[in-house]
């Protein structure tokens, strides 16, 4: 371009819809074509549509009497100038007019149908088969131009291709799906195998239920011998039995099976299968030998008295006699 701004270089302060330059140039409107092209002396290589066969037209960028006429290239003689300015000369100006919404309004109708045809191609399941594509190959191998198959063949081709690639895409996938999970194992029962020496060290061991059930291979290879489980008649049975190891040799099941029962999530388990029961209870109602406590510490002895006739022994300790009344009755 040198040819063109024949000042030493400019600052350019680029603005929405104006350019500005702050020192004014000398312009010389001889343009030729870009440099770049004049040494590679470049071609263009259209592909022309002629009462539906395409052919390819080779035009060089002096811009010959060999360029196809625009309506062969689907523009009108304004867009064909421009089109051919563009390519042509090393700097070009092309005017788009806000009325006629520059290049978006010829030939829309045919990029539409172009578009729907596109998208039935794609939508199509019409697939060519192996022996097809081999055969194909083969051809390409023996030089035979296979670019003149049909454009239906093109796109078959283009399916078989696709799906290929989908189904090598969908075993790469798989393959490091598998290395992942691989990892992650790994990583896990390495951080169980941290949580296995840190609680052999401990004297104590406390967990939730639903800690002890996500645990559960930790706690088999801990292996507590001695398992004691509060409220344990609020427990489900398999939640407390998923919390007991082989090593297990003495379980103590504190709670009161008079009180709250387990609550399944689903209700029909609870009301057809029974199990909102808990170990305690189903071991209270088959015989286990069970020992109640029968001093409470909570209530004055005017509240106490309404738990009696469920509990028939209950007694009130001492420290419950002098408690202070209730503000605002007469307990």
């Amino acid at each position: 371009m040198n040819r063109l701004l024949r000042s030493s270089i400019i600052p350019l302060m680029i603005c929405t819809g104006s350019i500005r330059s702050q020192q004014c140039c000398s312009l010389d409107t001889d343009l030729t074509s870009p440099g770049y092209m004049r040494r590679l002396e470049t071609n263009y290589m259209f592909i022309t549509k002629d009462d539906s066969v395409t052919r390819p037209v080779q035009v060089g960028i002096s811009g010959s009497t060999n360029w196809p006429p625009a309506k062969k290239l689907g523009f009108n003689q304004s867009q064909y100038d421009a089109f051919k300015l563009a390519l042509t000369k090393e700097f070009a100006i092309i005017q788009g007019s806000q009325a006629v919404g520059g290049w978006k309004t010829v030939g829309s109708r045919k990029a539409k149908k172009h578009e729907a045809k596109v998208k039935a191609q794609l939508a199509s399941t019409d697939i060519m088969t192996r022996s097809e594509a081999e055969e194909l190959h083969h051809r390409a191998q023996c030089g035979i131009d296979i670019t003149k198959i049909s454009i239906n063949q093109r796109w078959r081709l283009y399916r078989f291709l696709l799906v290929q690639y989908q189904n090598l895409m969908g075993r790469k996938i798989t393959e490091m799906q598998e290395g992942y999970e691989q990892i992650v194992n790994l990583l896990s029962d390495l951080r169980n195998q941290q949580d296995i020496e840190t609680l052999k060290r401990a004297k104590v061991i406390g967990m939730t239920t639903t800690g002890a059930a996500r645990m559960q291979s930790v706690l088999q290879q801990v292996g507590p011998e001695i398992v004691v489980v509060e409220e344990a008649a609020e427990v489900l049975e398999a939640h407390l039995i998923t919390a007991l190891s082989k090593q297990c040799k003495h379980l103590i099941l504190i709670g009161d099976h008079q009180q709250l029962k387990p609550n399944p999530t689903v209700y029909e388990l609870a009301k057809d299968y029974h199990l909102d029961m808990s170990l305690f209870e189903r071991m209270v109602k088959n015989g286990v030998p069970l020992k109640t406590l029968d001093t409470q510490h909570r209530m004055r002895p005017e509240v106490s008295k309404f738990m009696k006739h469920i509990y028939k022994k209950l007694e009130d300790h001492e420290s419950v006699l002098n408690r202070d009344s209730v503000e605002g009755s007469n307990l």
